[in-house]
């Protein structure tokens, strides 16, 4: 049965493609603080945020569910930005 291998290898090295990407963008922001993403002829910035309270005290947001991929255990929640 070569469609069933074939199927198998495809999905591991699409996984590993995703790895891949996320680490890359985490890389970027953690070198310069953001990450530009091109998309069409606009670019997608992707920086980390600080949610504060009113007081002005950072709010603890929940942590991802843990998951077995290498990619996902330094992944951080976050929280949509508005506009600039």
């Amino acid at each position: 049965m070569i469609q069933p291998f074939i199927n198998k290898n495809l999905l591991a090295a699409q996984g590993e493609g995703v790895g891949l990407t996320i680490n890359s963008i985490v890389q970027q922001i953690q070198d310069r603080g953001y990450a530009a993403i091109p998309v069409g002829n606009q670019t997608l910035i992707l920086a980390p945020v600080e949610i504060q309270d009113e007081n002005g005290q950072p709010i603890q947001t929940a942590a991802p569910p843990q998951s077995s991929a290498p990619s996902g255990e330094n992944a951080q929640a976050s929280a949509p930005m508005s506009p600039l």
